[in-house]
């Protein structure tokens, strides 16, 4: 299996190329977001259209990830990523719902809530390094 031996496929690297670049996007569009609202105390309708902007990477990393699934002919990788994919959604539900509980206390900081699919990412990732070192 291509995968285990650390050489990737054209898709596997195309993948991994645009998962980074949705990384990357989701950095810029908040840092840029973040200081247009503090700059500028955007009005109402302008919040919601850059909410809406930032969900763009989100977006970005759903279909990237539905492409390579669609495309992908070894079914045994195809299932690892399904299962990387579950322990990352659930260790990001997870995280956040602990992460909501104590906000409702007001002295708690909070953290920036786009990092979320950060968390997603690297769960993801991790998840499935640990699937392909148990499967050796």
């Amino acid at each position: 299996m291509a995968l285990c031996n650390r050489q990737l496929s054209p898709l596997q690297r195309r993948t991994t190329q645009l998962f980074g670049a949705n990384l990357a996007l989701t950095a810029t569009l908040t840092v840029a977001a973040r200081e247009f609202y503090k700059q500028t105390h955007p009005a109402f309708v302008t919040v919601y259209l850059l909410a809406t902007l930032l969900t763009l990477p989100v977006i970005g990393v759903i279909v990237v990830v539905g492409r390579y699934l669609t495309r992908e002919t070894d079914e045994f990788v195809r299932m690892l990523v399904v299962q990387a994919l579950l322990w990352g959604i659930g260790v990001t539900f997870t995280v956040d719902t602990f992460l909501n509980g104590l906000f409702a206390f007001p002295d708690i900081y909070r953290l920036i809530p786009i990092l979320n699919l950060d968390l997603f990412c690297v769960t993801c990732g991790v998840a499935l390094r640990v699937q392909l070192w148990r499967n050796r």
